[in-house]
């Protein structure tokens, strides 16, 4: 099911209550993946699920913000990226850094190639850095970087170019990984491994704030995937002003998933106890007992394959399709 609601807490009750409903129909906790925002988010999901489950036991509840599941990626597949990257040095353990640490490492790098059209070297730590965020965020190849260039007719694109080439270089040669050298790694590991071959359900909130790189691991799932619930506001993105969030959102996900995204706005919710929202969500009452306008239903048929999409993995890309190199450039994947 594809939701769009405003109120926070009623999105999270039709989370909860569908995890429980799976966990009830004996699914396995590791058969789900739930992505919230944050970790204060996840630590109130979980509480929800332990306040409401009606098992005396269960196992670890698979949990996590996109970045969270990232780092424990990584953490759990370090012999098969240590394994992929050349050279003779091996590290036991990757050192997963801050920020603080990239921009140092950028500091440096800034000091021995010369970038045209740029004399303040503060201004331009801040628009590399801003640059090489944008890049992993958004999910950009190589050819989408130089398009963008062109169009801004940016006269430093190609020594930003090496400047960042540099900086992946070096971040990979020392494992010093910040959250946005780790996220290209991840895409690494889940198209190069069958780490998440046990993912049949996926639970999401807030999908309006998923960054265009967390909507392409989810576009990687949706074939293996036997139910979703996403739940988002149509509007947030742009009225949050999130960096990276794609206002496009809600027509992706329609096509993503092949189905109509049920929609209401008002402002008293009605109970959630079982029943079926893509059909039956016209026979709910809201908790003053006024009737609620009913949603267009929508049911689907079977189990729909839908159409999805694939990643844009350019072979040529700056951050995936070309093997972990010197410069840390993401090998070739192994799933189309």
């Amino acid at each position: 099911m594809l939701l769009n609601f405003i109120k926070v807490d009623f999105r999270t009750k039709v989370l909860v209550e569908k995890y429980l409903e799976l966990i009830s129909d004996g699914v396995k906790p590791s058969e789900i993946l739930v992505l919230v925002q944050n970790s204060t988010l996840k630590k109130q999901f979980v509480n929800k699920i332990l306040e409401n489950i009606k098992i005396n036991a269960i196992e670890k509840l698979n949990v996590h913000s996109f970045f969270s599941i990232v780092y424990n990626t990584l953490v759990e597949n370090w012999c098969f990226i240590e394994n992929s990257i050349p050279g003779d040095k091996r590290f036991i353990l990757p050192n997963l850094v801050g920020l603080e640490v990239s921009q140092f490492l950028l500091k440096d790098i800034l000091k021995q190639v010369p970038v045209k059209g740029y004399n303040s070297k503060k201004s331009l730590l801040h628009q590399i850095f801003r640059r090489y965020a944008l890049i992993v965020q958004n999910h950009l190849t190589n050819e989408d970087v130089k398009e963008r260039s062109k169009i801004l007719k940016e006269s430093f694109a190609d020594d930003a170019e090496i400047v960042i080439k540099r900086l992946l270089g070096v971040t990979l040669k020392s494992r010093s990984l910040d959250y946005l050298r780790q996220t290209l790694i991840f895409n690494y590991v889940y198209k190069n491994t069958d780490y998440f071959k046990n993912i049949k359900y996926l639970l999401v909130d807030d999908a309006d704030e998923m960054t265009p790189v967390c909507f392409d691991f989810i576009t990687y799932l949706r074939p293996q995937l036997k139910d979703w619930v996403i739940c988002f506001d149509s509007l947030g993105s742009s009225r949050c002003g999130y960096l990276s969030a794609d206002t496009s959102i809600e027509y992706k996900l329609k096509k993503l998933f092949n189905e109509e995204v049920i929609s209401q706005q008002a402002q008293n919710y009605p109970p959630l106890v079982g029943a079926d929202l893509r059909t039956d969500w016209g026979k709910y009452e809201s908790p003053d007992s006024e009737r609620m306008e009913p949603a267009k239903p929508y049911r689907l048929e079977g189990d729909t394959p839908g159409a999805w999409s694939k990643s844009k993995t350019g072979s040529k890309s700056l951050i995936s399709g070309r093997g972990l190199n010197e410069y840390g450039v993401s090998a070739p994947n192994k799933q189309e």
